[in-house]
């Protein structure tokens, strides 16, 4: 019989490895290559704008994310353009992926009271990959969960992170940091989001996800905010 166990499941994208902070960066570097004179003429409150867009939706399709660039800054002609480059950005930029500072903390969760996963949605050939060029040891995880495997009896297909997590009898605590994350949600997930303007889960400011680690799950070994996860 499957016992209750809390798993801390962490994003693999915008919290281990910093994908956002360096997505941020290259489309700004498309956004020049295609118009040096458009960018030049973005203000410091536009461009700031535009850096929540992309912080938000850059895990949308490249279409998706190059219309709402292009309609922030008044530049709809250059939508397709900026789509098609943004397309192959992602693999083109891997070489620059490095793990973020969260990722040795994440490392001594294992020796403490809780299993620890990581979802991606990626597929486990492109975890792989990229695990390489960051040398991450996947074996650290006790669940990988990506595009096309999420690991259960039999090979049981499961439409969403929250069906898997009661159908496996597991507690679990993700952190992510994207609007889309909110998608997640169930009764036996709880969420902390290092983004504001999510309802129905734990905010937490950008950049102290390690002091969150530490003080709800290091020093007590146990979890214990003011908005205690609720299991039936």
């Amino acid at each position: 019989m499957k016992t209750e166990k809390t798993l801390l499941v962490f994003k693999f994208d915008g919290i281990l490895i910093n994908t956002v902070e360096l997505y941020v960066k290259k489309v700004w570097q498309v956004l020049t290559q295609l118009s040096p004179s458009l960018v030049d003429s973005i203000d410091e409150k536009k461009e700031e704008a535009v850096d929540v867009i992309i912080i938000k939706n850059w895990e949308k399709n490249a279409h998706s994310l190059a219309t709402l660039i292009c309609q922030e800054i008044k530049a709809i002609p250059y939508t397709a353009s900026l789509a098609k480059e943004l397309a192959s950005l992602d693999r083109s930029s891997a070489g620059n992926y490095r793990l973020n500072e969260v990722f040795s903390t994440v490392k001594k969760l294992k020796n403490a009271d809780f299993q620890i996963g990581l979802f991606t949605k990626r597929d486990k050939s492109d975890l792989d990959y990229i695990a390489k060029l960051v040398n991450l040891d996947l074996k650290l995880f006790d669940y990988l969960l990506t595009s096309d495997c999420l690991p259960g009896d039999h090979n049981q297909k499961f439409s969403s992170l929250s069906d898997w997590a009661e159908y496996m009898k597991l507690k679990v605590i993700f952190f992510g940091n994207t609007k889309e994350d909110i998608l997640l949600n169930g009764d036996s997930i709880h969420l902390v989001i290092m983004l504001e303007g999510i309802p129905d889960s734990e905010i937490i400011e950008p950049g102290g996800l390690i002091r969150y680690l530490n003080d709800n799950f290091l020093k007590d070994r146990e979890f214990s905010p003011a908005t205690a996860l609720k299991v039936d």
